[in-house]
């Protein structure tokens, strides 16, 4: 992990957000009417992953949340591309609430989450480039996907 390499897709750093029971998850579905559909069977761990993309043919700095169900190996892999998002504080990986249903639904549920913050939301460094195709939709989803495979292997992870 490092800064210095700025290829596209190159992890420069994961934080564990937090852990969450299957009982809290629960209970959160509950709370926010989400329904059952989603069965929550297992505890999940959260993490903000931080990772070189870039934006125009250069490279940006960007956050995304890599949801993972504890004690059970994630049956697939989903993404969930967010909806707009006006704020950094509402970013997947901000560690609000968003992320935790999101985490809940998906890792919950025994899959692997990607979720990437748009590019100038979470902890990037640039702006937004509001309604940009290419790196909401193509480039930053796709580097996301480069390295979560390493990060969900890592024996050091806990």
């Amino acid at each position: 992990m490092s800064l210095t390499d700025k290829s596209r897709g190159s992890l420069v750093s994961v934080e564990k957000l937090g852990t969450h029971s299957a009982l809290k998850l629960r209970l959160a579905q509950r709370v926010a009417r989400i329904p059952k559909r989603f069965p929550v069977r297992h505890g999940i761990v959260l993490y903000r992953v931080t990772y070189w993309t870039e934006l125009t043919g250069q490279p940006q700095l960007a956050t995304g949340l890599l949801g993972i169900p504890k004690n059970h190996r994630a049956r697939t892999s989903v993404m969930w591309l967010n909806g707009t998002n006006p704020t950094r504080s509402e970013a997947p990986s901000s560690g609000g609430l968003i992320g935790l249903l999101v985490g809940a639904l998906f890792a919950g549920s025994g899959h692997l989450l990607l979720a990437p913050d748009y590019i100038g939301l979470g902890r990037g460094d640039s702006y937004h480039p509001y309604m940009h195709t290419t790196s909401t939709v193509g480039v930053a989803p796709a580097d996301i996907v480069r390295f979560a495979g390493g990060v969900v292997t890592d024996p050091k992870r806990s």
